[in-house]
This record gives structure tokens, sequence and C-alpha cells, in this order.
């Protein structure tokens, strides 16, 4: 399949079956977001690779809508940007999650972008501070 036509396959998925996803795909999602291009080679990004079934029920509340399916999903990769690094990290880290997602898609995994920033959970707090609440209880 040449690369248009793997283009015009790939969408995004909303449903899961809530099977666990082999490390080694993980792992090889990871390495493709990890060689995504960055601005003067900077990788102002950190990912977290979630695949506890707990873990990602309380991930699914991390917007008031469009992050539910989650709960059913085998496993998340969230993207961290650091903007003391460059002031093009929402681009890299874009990038990342890109690259992440053709690699899904090509290993036959479904995939989907919850965007996060600038967002509200269903706490009403910020998703970046849901996010980090979360974060705080697993590595207090």
């Amino acid at each position: 399949m040449d690369f248009l036509d793997f283009l015009k396959q790939r969408r995004s998925y909303r449903q899961y079956t809530g099977e666990p996803v082999e490390k080694e795909l993980l792992d090889r999602i990871v390495e493709a977001g990890l060689l995504a291009p960055s601005g003067r080679n900077i990788k102002p990004e950190e990912l977290i690779v979630v695949t506890d079934p707990k873990l990602l029920t309380q991930l699914s509340q991390c917007r008031k809508a469009g992050s539910q399916m989650l709960e059913g999903a085998g496993a998340c990769i969230i993207v961290l940007g650091d903007e003391d690094k460059t002031d093009v990290w929402v681009e890299d880290c874009s990038n990342v999650i890109l690259t992440m997602h053709y690699m899904a898609s090509s290993l036959g995994l479904g995939s989907c972008w919850i965007q996060g920033r600038n967002r509200v959970s269903s706490t009403e707090d910020s998703t970046e501070d849901y996010i980090r609440m979360l974060n705080r209880k697993l590595y207090p």
C-alpha cells in the first residue's frame, strides 16, 4: 500500500475491545513517536504509557466530553510537552502524536487523539490539572 492509500484508510477509533495491548506493540509506537521530527531536534516531549484499567477509567474523565472511550481502551500514551525547552513545543508534540497514530494504524491498532491542552475535565479542573492530580496520587 502506498502512503496516500494508507492515509485514506486511517481513521480515529472511539470504541475499543478493552484487550491489553502487547508491550512490544506499545514499545514500537513509543519508539516511532520519539523519532518524530522536532524544531532544532530539541525534543520537548515526555511520554507516559498507561495500561492499568483502573487508571484508564480515571483518565476517561480528563475531559468533560471526548475522553470517555479511555474506559474501554487497552492502553493510552500521555504526551507531555516542556514549554521551557522551546516555544514550538505544541507543534513538536503534535508531530509525536501524529507519528504514533500512524504507527498504531500500521500495526493494526485503533487510536484516537484526545487533546487536553486548554480543556476542562469532568471535575471542572483543567485537563492538565486533572492529570497532574492523578499523577500525584500515583507518585506521592
